[in-house]
């Protein structure tokens, strides 16, 4: 059996990885040229930034149904279903003539994107061993960050050479090839039930669970977490650094490009390592000092005057960030009854949705009335107080936490 270090490779997880890392570069490569695109239809900067809006949306309203399904029907025909609705939105919005069609088509990107993430989130979540949990999710959550570093890559070259409408057909392709692996390699219904130890609870369990789970001080601490995290990675490295690097520092769009490559390496140079000290520590311990450390990372914004030393700080955000990115997963595999880990992960994958459609709009409403100087405290006061909740967290180690 394949083994990384010392970990054993659990079921499931190679395939998986390998298609998730498929979709994540596809839904990646329409990064560069989706705004230009959404332009030449002759609509304002409001109607370019729902195309983007659009994508997000479609996931928040069924990440949770998605996981749900996948226990009832199984990751393999989840997983399918989702990367074939994402084929067909993406040929369509490549040929499309029309906005309100191409609209359309990113909000059922999303829905499926939505879909064969949940379940495959889900399905690498119950097949985990507990006490390597971190750093399997770890690495789980590397292959998004390189599909984050080499999709946009990829999109710009393919605009390059066959025009805007070109990345959408890349994606459709790359969705197609997601959709044969989950149909051969992908197990079905029984095995989920198998890994975790029995049937699926009934529906009435399942609904009153949702009040649980929420109930649950560890899984609401992680929720969390994981708002302000992507708070931080959308608001801040996405959209307040860019602007500030180029309007301020006067920075180029490739100069701004390496600065976000740099946060994603120095984020995933270390996943490997932040995962064994989660599997060693606990989450507790873990989100305390990494987000104390993210919180001071954010702060140093305030005295980067320079190119390098913005650099400096957006590694540092890398690597401090990297040791809270599997965390709160890892509280679902230790805390969470395997019967409700589907809703579990639906739960906080649109948390997850949130905090990406929220944290470009409240560093924009910041900067509209105040200074980079105010975004940079006011999002390193946010994750400081983030830290001090996690105080508040049990040992998720121990048996039912709460």
């Amino acid at each position: 059996m394949s083994k990384v270090g010392r970990a054993t490779l659990p079921p499931y997880f190679l395939v998986t990885a390998v298609t998730t890392m498929m979709l994540v570069t596809g839904m990646n490569i329409l990064v560069p040229v989706l705004p230009g695109y959404a332009s030449s239809f002759g609509v304002g900067a409001t109607e370019v930034g729902l195309v983007v809006s659009a994508f997000a949306l479609g996931r928040l309203l069924f990440e949770v149904a998605g996981a749900r399904w996948a226990e009832r029907v199984g990751p393999r025909a989840v997983c399918a279903l989702g990367a074939l609705v994402i084929a067909a939105a993406s040929v369509v919005g490549g040929l499309v003539e029309s906005f309100p069609v191409l609209l359309a088509a990113r909000l059922v990107q999303g829905i499926g994107s939505a879909l064969y993430m949940s379940a495959a989130t889900l399905l690498v979540v119950s097949f985990v061993p507990q006490g390597s949990a971190g750093r399997w999710m770890s690495l789980y959550h590397g292959i998004f960050l390189l599909g984050l570093a080499v999709g946009p890559l990829v999109g710009g070259g393919v605009a390059e050479l066959w025009g805007l409408r070109a990345p959408f057909f890349a994606y459709g392709a790359m969705a197609v090839v997601g959709a044969v692996l989950a149909v051969v390699r992908l197990p079905g219904p029984t095995a989920l039930q198998h890994a975790e130890g029995g049937r699926a609870a009934p529906d009435g369990a399942r609904r009153s669970g949702v009040l649980a789970l929420l109930g649950h001080r560890a899984f609401a601490i992680s929720l969390l977490v994981i708002l302000v995290m992507f708070i931080v990675r959308t608001g801040l490295r996405n959209t307040a650094v860019p602007l500030y690097a180029g309007e301020v520092l006067g920075m180029t769009a490739g100069g701004i490009g390496l600065l976000v490559t740099a946060a994603a390496v120095g984020q995933i140079a270390v996943l490997w390592h932040a995962g064994s000290v989660l599997d060693a520590r606990g989450a507790r311990w873990v989100l305390v000092v990494s987000l104390a450390g993210a919180a001071a990372s954010v702060l140093l914004f305030t005295v980067a005057t320079t190119p390098p030393l913005l650099a400096v700080c957006m590694v540092l955000m890398g690597l401090v960030t990297a040791y809270s990115t599997a965390a709160p997963t890892v509280v679902v595999v230790d805390v969470v009854d395997p019967r409700a880990r589907g809703t579990a992960i639906g739960i906080q994958r649109m948390v997850t949705d949130a905090g990406q459609l929220i944290g470009p709009v409240l560093v924009g409403l910041v900067l509209d009335h105040a200074t980079f100087l105010v975004a940079f405290v006011t999002i390193g006061v946010l994750v400081a107080l983030t830290a001090a909740c996690t105080l508040a967290m049990p040992d998720t180690r121990r048996a039912d936490p709460r």
